[in-house]
């Protein structure tokens, strides 16, 4: 299935599940990094928004995009705004995990769903009251993390150097490639 026609099914399905269906209109608020320094994610993402569709199941969509130049204050800002004034039906973001994070709390709060386009499993895990209004729409860190681990042993490799970010994408890596890696040492 096609991206676009993968969004456009979320987006029916959560449209049906939605309180404000009655204004027969979808709202999908969009927030991702196209500029600062994860705008080489977010760029793309803010890009697709020219192709999404105008209508998904007979509904006319409105596709609200806000950029938040990598900042997870400013997400958080972005997605106050797009639910107070313009009354999402769906929210989507953001591009890394240090600026998704905060919407967890925030989706929760408004009962929203957020699609989170994020490989951090932090957006949903553990799962609570909270998370249970987050749908990730990609994999988890873990799966990239296992593959790479297995390779490494398979092809002899014994040291592990981790050089990463001081945020939350970084430290979920450290934590995925520690614990896999560790077992795999272990089961040497």
């Amino acid at each position: 299935m096609s991206a676009r026609r993968y969004v456009a099914l979320l987006g029916f399905c959560f449209a049906l599940c939605s309180p404000n269906l009655a204004q027969a209109q979808l709202k999908v608020g969009l927030i991702f990094s196209a500029t600062g320094s994860a705008a080489a994610l977010g760029g793309p993402m803010k890009d697709s928004v020219e192709i999404l569709p105008s209508t998904i199941g007979g509904l006319k969509t409105e596709w609200i995009f806000l950029d938040d130049a990598s900042d997870a204050t400013k997400s958080a800002a972005n997605a106050r705004k797009l639910i107070a004034e313009d009354k999402l039906d769906v929210l989507i973001g953001a591009t890394i995990a240090p600026t998704s994070l905060p919407l967890v709390d925030i989706a929760a709060e408004a009962k929203l769903p957020l699609l989170a386009p994020t490989a951090t499993a932090a957006v949903i895990e553990p799962m609570d009251d909270k998370r249970r209004w987050v749908f990730k729409i990609v994999p988890n860190d873990r799966i990239m993390a296992v593959a790479t681990v297995q390779y490494m042993v398979k092809a002899g490799i014994k040291t592990l150097g981790f050089i990463g970010f001081n945020d939350a994408y970084g430290d979920g890596w450290y934590v995925e490639t520690e614990i896999r890696h560790g077992a795999l040492a272990r089961s040497r």
